[in-house]
């Protein structure tokens, strides 16, 4: 895992096997996070999210009430595709809000 992004809202992690130059997660996600902390108050700061291609299909996500995962909400993501991540379309934002939503009902 390489840090690929990061700001107040959202630390980006990718494997080696994602394609260094997708960006769209960054503001995506740094927009989905912040829209939800307004909305619904603390629910961990940052959310980590971590980007897998070729594997690991669907999301896993945590929440920071989640000891296993450090208390930190992470949403860890991948794509059987090898090119996984370099489109953003309806399935991959489904794949991250998904995620975001279960966090939400965690809290």
């Amino acid at each position: 895992m390489k840090l690929q992004y990061e700001n107040v809202y959202v630390c980006i992690y990718f494997d080696s096997d994602v394609n260094k130059n997708v960006k769209w997660p960054n503001q995506f996600l740094t927009d989905s996070w912040h829209f939800t902390s307004k909305s619904f108050g603390f629910l961990g700061d940052p959310l980590y999210a971590i980007f897998h291609a070729g594997k690991h299909p669907g999301g896993e996500p945590a929440t920071y009430l989640d000891e296993l995962k450090d208390n930190r909400s992470v949403l860890d993501s991948g794509m059987l595709s090898k090119n996984a991540w370099e489109v953003e379309d309806d399935n991959a934002r489904i794949i991250l809000l998904r995620q975001v939503g279960y966090i939400i009902e965690c809290k």
